[in-house]
């Protein structure tokens, strides 16, 4: 399996990409494991498809240099507010084995991909996340660059955490307070 960095500092934090057409790529399972009950966030829709400078292109391969956007919307159930809900996205073979992958978190809790965050030099609170609250719905999305993963038939979205506002939130090696 391919884990990739983050690649370019765009306001959807794009990572990676692949070559093949959308007619053969599609969506697998959605899984919802979190990481205090798998409930607590549901995605309600996703969708994928090759995209580029011109536009979206659903009728044919894309061309050098686009990129394969996943993105959908999700739904807190938690009972709760959340600071991030933090999903992996997840490129996979015709056997449904992952190849590539990349996490990030719902839009209003993108900025937790910052460079600068993830590093330590900013906190928290200068990002101004804004919490989900319970009952709450928020987009996701990720950009694949075509040049960044191997071939792959299909994608998945998953709920990798569940991040509580007002509580400890893990970044690499440090932790801080919301």
């Amino acid at each position: 399996m391919k884990k990739l960095g983050l690649a370019l500092a765009l306001p959807v934090f794009p990572v990676l990409a692949a070559f093949v057409p959308l007619a053969f790529a599609r969506s697998a399972p959605v899984s919802a494991t979190a990481s205090e009950n798998p409930r607590a966030v549901e995605i309600l829709s996703q969708r994928g498809y090759w995209t580029g400078l011109r536009g979206p292109d659903f009728l044919r391969d894309a061309e050098e240099g686009t990129y394969f956007v996943v993105s959908g919307r999700l739904e807190n159930r938690s009972g709760r507010a959340l600071l991030a809900v933090k999903l992996a996205y997840e490129l996979l073979d015709a056997e449904g084995h992952v190849v590539a992958s990349e996490f990030g978190y719902n839009r209003r809790a993108e900025a937790l991909r910052e460079p600068d965050y993830e590093a330590g030099r900013l906190s928290l609170e200068s990002l101004g996340v804004e919490p989900l609250g319970s009952g709450e719905s928020d987009d996701f999305r990720m950009l694949f660059l075509r040049g960044d993963v191997p071939r792959f038939e299909s994608w998945r979205v998953r709920v990798l955490e569940v991040l509580p506002a007002g509580e400890v939130l893990p970044t690499g090696e440090k932790t801080r307070k919301y």
